[in-house]
C-alpha cells in the first residue's frame, strides 16, 4: 500500500523536529559530540531511505528485462546472456561524473568494490564465479550519464531524483534466486514493471507470481517485450487475454505496453543520424526520415514506457514498508537518546 503526501509531510516534520532535538540535547550537555555525530548519521539514513524512489523490473527468466533497461540507457551495459549474474538482484543508479562503476554486496555485509566496470561485468558473466554469487545479496551498478552515447532528459531526471531501477532475477532462472530479497525490494518500490514475452504472458507461472505480487503492490505495469515479433492477430489475442483474465492484477494500468528494444535502438540511431546531417539534407529527405522515425518510435512503444518511468520515479510517496521501517528506526534512535539522558 502507498501512503499519501500527508504521511510524507508528517515524516519530514518528525525528522526535522528530531534533528532540532538532537542539537538541543547535545548543546545542553558536555561530551556529547560523538553521540551527536552518531545520531545525526542515523537520522540522515532514515530520511534517505524514506525519500528513495525505486522502480522494479520483474518477470520470468529471459523475458527481456535487461534488454529493456539497456535500450532505455542507450548502451548494452547490463549482461543479457544466461549467467549466474542474471539471478542476482541488480540495483542501477545514475550518476554524473566518475565513470561507470559498481560493487558486490554480500549477505554478511561485506562489500567487494569493483571500481572498474569492465572487470565487474567479466566477474558477473564468468560461470566459474557461481560461488561468489551464492554469497551475493545484490549488485550495485552506477551508470555515469556523461559517458553514455545519448544522454537524455529521462536519465538526467532519474539522476537528479536519485531514482533506482532494480533488475530482479527471473523467477524461473536455471541458476538460483533469492526470492526474499526480491520481496524486500517489492515492498518498498514505487512501481513495478512486469515484463513478459508474448509467449510467456499470462501462463500459469505468470498468474501465480502476479497473485503474490498483487498482495504487496498496486502499481504494476504490464509490459510485453519483443513486440516487433508480434503480429496484429497475436497482439489482439494478448489484449483479450489481458482484459478477460489478467487485468485484475493491474488495477491502475488497464492496458499492456507492447515494446521492442530492437526498434527503439534503431530509432535512436536514426535520430542521431538526422542530428549529424542536419545541414546537408534537403527538406524532402528530412521529412521522409522524420516520418520513418515517427513510425519506428511508435512501433518501439518506449514513449509510454518513459512516461511510466518518469511518473513512477516522481511519486514521492511512502509505502507501508518504508513507513514501518522509518518508525522502527526512529524508535530505536529515541531509545538511544533517552538512555543517554
Amino acid at each position: 500500500m502507498v501512503r499519501d503526501d500527508k504521511t510524507m509531510k508528517a515524516l519530514q516534520q518528525i525528522t526535522c523536529d528530531t534533528q532540532d532535538m538532537i542539537h538541543g540535547l547535545c548543546d545542553a550537555r558536555e561530551g556529547m559530540n560523538a553521540k551527536r555525530t552518531e545520531w545525526l548519521a542515523a537520522l540522515e539514513k532514515i530520511k534517505r531511505d524514506v525519500n528513495e524512489q525505486t522502480i522494479l523490473i520483474m518477470g520470468g527468466f529471459s523475458a527481456g528485462k535487461s534488454s529493456l533497461i539497456n535500450a532505455l540507457v542507450g548502451e548494452n551495459l547490463l549482461p543479457t546472456a544466461s549467467s549466474p549474474c542474471t539471478s542476482v538482484t541488480t540495483e542501477i543508479s545514475f550518476i554524473r561524473g566518475g565513470g561507470h562503476r559498481g560493487r558486490i554486496v554480500e549477505f554478511n555485509g561485506n562489500v567487494i568494490e569493483k571500481l572498474d566496470y569492465g572487470e565487474l561485468v567479466k566477474t558477473m558473466l564468468d560461470d566459474s564465479n557461481k560461488g561468489v554469487f551464492l554469497q551475493t545479496r545484490h549488485v550495485e551498478l552506477f551508470f555515469d550519464i556523461e559517458q553514455l552515447p545519448d544522454e537524455n532528459q529521462v536519465l538526467s531526471n532519474l539522476e537528479e531524483m536519485g531514482t533506482k531501477i532494480v533488475d530482479c532475477p527471473g523467477y524461473d532462472s536455471p541458476y538460483f534466486a533469492i526470492e526474499d530479497i526480491t520481496e524486500e525490494y517489492m515492498q518498498k518500490s514505487n512501481c513495478i514493471f512486469w515484463v513478459s514475452t508474448a509467449k510467456q504472458f499470462g501462463n500459469a507461472n505468470d498468474v501465480r507470481r502476479l497473485s503474490l505480487i498483487k498482495k504487496k503492490a498496486q502499481r504494476i505495469i504490464p509490459v510485453i517485450t519483443m513486440a516487433d515479433l508480434v503480429g496484429d492477430t497475436q497482439r489482439e489475442q494478448i489484449k483479450e487475454k489481458f482484459f478477460e483474465h489478467l487485468s485484475v492484477f493491474f488495477p491502475v494500468y488497464k492496458e499492456p505496453r507492447f515494446v521492442s528494444a530492437h526498434k527503439w535502438i534503431e530509432a535512436r540511431g536514426l535520430r542521431k543520424q538526422m542530428d549529424n546531417t542536419r545541414g546537408s539534407m534537403s527538406g524532402e529527405e528530412r521529412n521522409k526520415l522524420r516520418e520513418k522515425l515517427e513510425s519506428l518510435e511508435m512501433e518501439a512503444g518506449f514513449r509510454q514506457i518513459i512516461k511510466d518511468i518518469m511518473w513512477g520515479g516522481q511519486l514521492g510517496q511512502c509505502t507501508d514498508s518504508k513507513l514501518k521501517t522509518a518508525l522502527h528506526d526512529l524508535s530505536g534512535l529515541f531509545k538511544d537518546m533517552h538512555k543517554s539522558c
